[in-house]
């Protein structure tokens, strides 16, 4: 029996403006880079991504370039990603979807986030994070 992961498919609404959504580079090496981030956090982040992307958004189009599939010699069917990327996406709750959508499978700043929701930057800081929290705790620190 096939599994529909349609309700699971991020829709990032209508069109933003230019300010909200990252031009030069991924959200979350900015936080790593600016050390608002643990290691863990940012392999977290990129299990999550690379998830989405085997699985629901097409199977990998759209990987950042240069980037190293975290399963480099393993052979994982659009089918087991698409799995993973739907038990993360359930592990960290509907609180913080909307931040790891927008942060992690977008090109979406946290000054975006803050704007499109009516939070001040920290608070959007601080759900991102949240969000990478439980990633952590789903995927494991490894």
């Amino acid at each position: 029996m096939g599994r529909d992961f349609a309700e699971e498919v991020v829709d990032f609404g209508p069109d933003v403006e230019d300010e909200t959504m990252a031009s030069n580079g991924w959200m979350p090496d900015k936080l790593l880079e600016g050390g608002a981030i643990t290691d863990a956090q940012y392999a977290g982040a990129v299990r999550y991504l690379e998830d989405y992307q085997q699985g629901v958004d097409g199977a990998g189009k759209g990987i950042r370039p240069g980037h190293k599939m975290a399963g480099a010699g393993q052979i994982r069917t659009k089918r087991q990603a698409a799995e993973s990327y739907r038990d993360a996406f359930h592990a960290a709750g509907s609180d913080v979807t909307g931040a790891l959508s927008w942060c992690v499978l977008g090109r979406g700043t946290v000054y975006g986030l803050a704007e499109c929701k009516g939070w001040n930057p920290q608070r959007a800081l601080t759900e991102v994070i949240k969000g990478l929290d439980k990633l952590v705790a789903h995927y494991g620190s490894a």
